[in-house]
């Protein structure tokens, strides 16, 4: 398994990685839309999963979604915000495949993967 965490926050980054680490499961950061799209391009590598924060520096999270699904349909994006639910348009949430509110646990992360682990 392969995951791309994007997020602007180095402590957030940091979260995911102690969690995924110590699953051991894969995975690369990203900052910013511009980086997870350069990782994107890279056809070697074949992510299972993209956790994607709303509010990033150089766009915003539904607009990054929207350029990756235009790529690939199959891929899994998660959606992490501080906003609640209801600040979306229902549109824009069909997007994802699930949605995390800030803060969140371990626990949050490790049930999305496995939920959507026997999606494929």
């Amino acid at each position: 398994m392969l995951i791309l965490i994007v997020d602007d926050d180095e402590h957030i980054r940091r979260f995911f990685c102690e969690i995924l680490d110590m699953k051991n499961i894969d995975y690369k950061i990203a900052s910013n839309g511009e980086e997870a799209f350069e990782f994107l391009k890279n056809n070697r590598l074949k992510f299972d999963y993209i956790f994607l924060d709303y509010s990033l520096p150089d766009e915003d999270g539904i607009s990054v979604a929207k350029k990756i699904k235009n790529n690939d349909q199959n891929i899994k994006i998660i959606l992490f915000t501080g906003w609640n639910k209801e600040k979306f348009d229902q549109k824009d949430l069909e997007l994802f495949d699930g949605f995390i509110k800030k803060p969140f646990n371990m626990g949050e992360i490790l049930e999305i993967i496995e939920e959507n682990d026997g999606k494929n």
